[in-house]
């Protein structure tokens, strides 16, 4: 772990504390403050690539890197929606889910041996992108989800003066599935390409059923969407179920390289 790694967690909790500030406050300048803070932690991790870059340790080598890039990319992403969309709320959600991903990634081990071929690391590349959109997707659905059930017990809070109407979330999370899916269904593909190139091919393990699983869930919410009208609640609830099972792969690959597999 270097300097930039230690300086990019704290970057992102003190995002994180000026987030939740603007969540429960009312003023426009902290939010622009948790902005700006967010931005300079997005850099300071960027740097922090770029360092690992130079010592030839790229981010598409293995898990460790794909954490973090993912991490970078969800930041990235969540920072970009915020110019266009009343998105405050969110980033209660966004920046600690990057700076989990960050801390994640610095106690991974690093995997030794020669670098992966351009295919894998096509492959790797993709999943980062694949789970950044739907992080931002499950992240906009739990909003809805919390804001729903406050509409229904008619509790009223902090919420509604950071976060779009419901129409607005349940649009944001569409749409960012839209982008998602086909990305991590070619994240699929090459690595599934790639472990086929590799000796131990043969060897069946779990994340490759859950990864399958995961592309269900997601090509299930769009047939749904265009068939049925399948929309709030239902939507929500499944968004943040196929990002909980992006999440157990990652922790599997996180789990297996820690204990040297």
């Amino acid at each position: 772990m270097t300097p930039l790694f230690f300086i990019s967690v704290a970057l992102y909790g003190a995002a994180t504390t000026v987030y939740f500030v603007c969540l429960f406050g009312r003023s426009e300048r902290a939010l622009r403050v948790a902005r700006w803070v967010l931005a300079v932690a997005l850099l300071g991790h960027l740097a922090m690539i770029g360092s690992l870059c130079i010592q030839k340790h790229n981010p598409l080598q293995d898990v460790r890197g794909a954490l973090s890039l993912a991490a970078w990319l969800l930041g990235l992403g969540y920072l970009l929606t915020t110019f266009r969309t009343r998105m405050g709320a969110v980033g209660a959600f966004i920046t600690p889910l990057s700076m989990a991903l960050l801390i994640s990634a610095g106690i991974t081990p690093q995997t030794p041996g020669p670098g992966v071929s351009p295919l894998g690391k096509l492959h790797i590349a993709l999943a980062a992108i694949g789970v950044a959109a739907f992080g931002l997707a499950a992240a906009v659905s739990l909003i809805h989800l919390m804001q729903e059930t406050a509409l229904k017990r008619k509790r009223l809070g902090p919420l509604f003066r950071r976060s779009p109407p419901l129409t607005a979330l349940d649009d944001a999370g569409r749409r960012l599935i839209l982008v998602g899916f086909p990305i991590f269904t070619l994240a699929m593909v090459t690595g599934a390409v790639w472990v086929s190139q590799l000796p131990s091919h043969d060897e069946f393990r779990i994340e490759y059923l859950i990864s399958a699983v995961t592309w269900f869930i997601f090509a299930l919410i769009i047939i749904a969407r265009w068939t049925v009208g399948w929309r709030g609640r239902q939507a929500a609830w499944a968004t943040v179920a196929g990002f909980l099972a992006t999440v157990v792969i990652l922790m599997i690959y996180m789990g297996r390289r820690m204990l040297g597999g």
